[in-house]
């Protein structure tokens, strides 16, 4: 993962410097298309690291949660929402109403 930030930061600075290049006054056009063309790669591999350090604190966090639950969280989540609907339900003998046998 260190090895990740190392790249990201390095990437990162060097957008800052195409950046810098890029408004100096003696940039020719051409120049300009190639710098914008290197910080366009440049910004979607930094996307990509974004993207993997993401993946990776979801995948971490859900692990955390699985050892401390012993259940994954959404297997919980869909167990309480069982016990929700079940709490809900009108037993067999009474009326929705709650008032009980409807031969009244």
């Amino acid at each position: 993962m260190n090895e990740q930030r190392d790249t990201y930061e390095a990437t990162k600075a060097r957008l800052e410097e195409i950046s810098a290049a890029a408004r100096g006054k003696d940039v020719t056009l051409e120049k300009s298309i190639e710098l914008l063309e290197e910080a366009v790669r440049l910004a979607n591999l930094c996307t990509e690291h974004v993207d993997q350090v993401e993946t990776f604190t979801v995948e971490a966090e859900a692990s955390d949660d699985v050892e401390e639950s012993g259940a994954p969280e959404e297997e919980s989540k869909e167990s309480e929402a069982v016990e929700a609907s079940d709490s809900q339900t009108a037993p067999a003998d009474e009326s929705p109403d709650g008032r009980g046998d409807d031969r009244s």
